[in-house]
């Protein structure tokens, strides 16, 4: 039997009730949808590597002054809705998507070494990384 390829389903976990659950069977707008939440997934990636590889001076900021708490929360938030957007675009790839996510956020800071005025740190590493597992376990609930 055949699937769909314009039919989706996507089940998370709820965090104070039942699992949650999106279908999608919109045909051709459904398919433009997928599309674009994939391309939104591979943006944010690539806006992360800009983010992360750029200098200090041309790195984007969420707010004029930045404190080191604003600074884990972006780093956290990125990298959770860089692993939403991948698993919602790769539902049945959880390996690859966790392989992509977490795997950027470790080469990406080793990386950041070869960057003149930026340095890499384990705990930047950290908090990208519990982003990026964050995301991991909302989608599996493990």
């Amino acid at each position: 039997m055949l699937q769909n390829p314009t039919r989706r389903e996507i089940t998370t976990p709820g965090f104070c009730g039942p699992d949650i659950t999106v279908r999608a069977d919109l045909g051709q707008s459904s398919e433009m949808f997928w599309k674009l939440i994939a391309a939104a997934a591979w943006g944010c990636l690539a806006f992360i590597i800009y983010a992360t590889l750029s200098s200090l001076s041309e790195r984007p900021e969420l707010t004029s002054s930045e404190t080191d708490l604003i600074v884990a929360v972006e780093r956290f938030g990125a990298y959770a809705l860089l692993g939403i957007l991948f698993m919602v675009t790769y539902p049945r790839r959880i390996k690859f998507v966790c392989l992509l996510v977490l795997g950027s956020a470790v080469l990406l800071e080793f990386l950041q070494i070869f960057v003149p005025d930026r340095d890499a740190r384990i705990l930047d590493a950290l908090e990208k990384l519990a982003g990026g597992l964050w995301a991991f376990h909302l989608r599996t609930g493990s």
